[in-house]
């Protein structure tokens, strides 16, 4: 329910706050895939994307619903993709991301 009228919320609190970090990780070398796990209606993916802190995003969350609502806003230009499942499963290969949140 919440996710129906949630735009977007942060977890980790203002995104800004992160930078710093991120800075001190990513911006001599941007991520080439980020993996955001459990990113429930964060925009963290899309600005570390806008930085220039990483290539290509890969959010996951259990939610399709919030996925879904995420998808339908604009982000032709950032190449992300959203997969609905479990992050205590995941199907995906081993080294397969640079940088995972």
């Amino acid at each position: 329910e919440r996710f129906v009228t949630e735009e977007s919320f942060e977890w980790f609190g203002k995104c800004s706050g992160l930078y710093p970090i991120f800075d001190l990780y990513l911006k001599s070398s941007a991520s080439l895939v980020l993996l955001h796990l459990s990113c429930g209606s964060s925009s963290l993916a899309e600005e570390m994307f806008a930085l220039g802190h990483c290539l290509s995003i890969l959010n996951v969350d259990y939610s399709f619903g919030i996925l879904d609502k995420r998808r339908s806003r604009k982000t032709d230009s950032i190449p992300i993709d959203r997969l609905t499942l479990d992050i205590r499963s995941l199907p995906l290969r081993h080294h397969s991301f640079d940088t995972i949140v």
